[in-house]
């Protein structure tokens, strides 16, 4: 027979277990973990509720995967972005605080335009286009491409439970359909985690969709790609926008000079860290195009240190 145990006792000890296990923030965890199981947040505070067997049970289960190593999201079953509640799980990229400085710079350049065409590349859970949805005035179409099955399954989800008018596109962000051209901004997260990353991660971290997070042996090699083929389908004007990983500024800077794009600037989040790089497809030709980012390149080659493009 299960003993009685009343949900803050259970809070208590729940706390204290994850704690000796060396889960950081554990009380907040725990309390997270009674709630997925219907306690709400005032019950777990007052403390008396007693728990059914069946919630003892269940919340053994979802302490002894924590401790296992399986992120706190995966067992929830959904996670807080930006405002928005979304559906997650094994498969799909967890959405994290350094991906809201990709929404804030697509607000940011959305602000005051009309009859927007807007791409969510890479998009996992969505989380950056239906942020950009909610918030953004004056766009007229809005795209979510994924390539990965199980990350695709939770998109889709995501989009109808609120209730989007996002076009999900099952596809290959380097080998797209024709759906999603004439853009006037391209929001991306791409793996770009080095081969040195891949061999070091957290074991939280390594439940996580690899193809989320590699990005070759120095974490560029989606930049490369991605850009090569997508500066095609930006209007002249529109901006390509990526998340980048720590120390990466110089390496995709470079990248978007060679490709061509201009008004090269960076935007940091709360830490002071770099977390975007954007630019802009200039005005005129392909070939005008074309030629300037060869231009912009050379001279960048020649120059000892790179300078620091403005911020956003």
């Amino acid at each position: 027979m299960v003993e009685e145990i009343t949900v803050g006792a259970a809070w208590r000890r729940l706390t204290r277990y994850l704690e000796e296990k060396g889960i950081e923030d554990s009380d907040f965890e725990a309390l997270q973990m009674l709630q997925s199981l219907g306690c709400s947040k005032v019950q777990v505070l007052e403390g008396s509720l007693l728990l059914t067997q069946d919630q003892q049970q269940r919340l053994s289960q979802l302490s002894a995967r924590r401790i296992a190593g399986e992120p706190l999201q995966y067992l929830l079953g959904e996670w807080e972005f930006y405002g928005l509640t979304l559906k997650v799980g094994p498969g799909v990229l967890i959405p994290r605080p350094d991906t809201e400085t990709l929404v804030e710079t697509g607000l940011a350049f959305l602000k005051g335009k009309e009859d927007c065409r807007v791409l969510d590349l890479c998009a996992g859970t969505g989380c950056v286009g239906l942020a950009v949805e909610r918030y953004a005035k004056g766009i007229s179409a809005l795209y979510a491409l994924e390539k990965e099955e199980a990350a695709f399954f939770y998109l889709k989800e995501n989009l109808s439970a609120h209730h989007s008018r996002i076009l999900p596109l099952h596809q290959d962000g380097l080998h797209p359909g024709p759906e999603a051209e004439e853009l006037d901004l391209i929001l991306c997260n791409p793996p770009y985690l080095t081969g040195e990353d891949m061999e070091s991660l957290q074991t939280e971290v390594r439940y996580e969709p690899a193809t989320a997070l590699d990005g070759g042996e120095d974490g560029l090699d989606f930049y490369r790609g991605l850009t090569a083929l997508w500066k095609h389908r930006l209007r002249p004007g529109g901006l390509l926008a990526y998340e980048i990983g720590m120390g990466q500024q110089d390496g995709v800077t470079e990248i978007l000079t060679r490709e061509g794009f201009t008004q090269i600037r960076w935007k940091e989040d709360l830490s002071g860290i770099v977390r975007v790089v954007a630019g802009q497809k200039p005005e005129g030709s392909i070939c005008q195009f074309i030629e300037v980012g060869r231009a912009l390149w050379q001279q960048n080659k020649k120059t000892k240190k790179p300078q620091r493009p403005s911020s956003l």
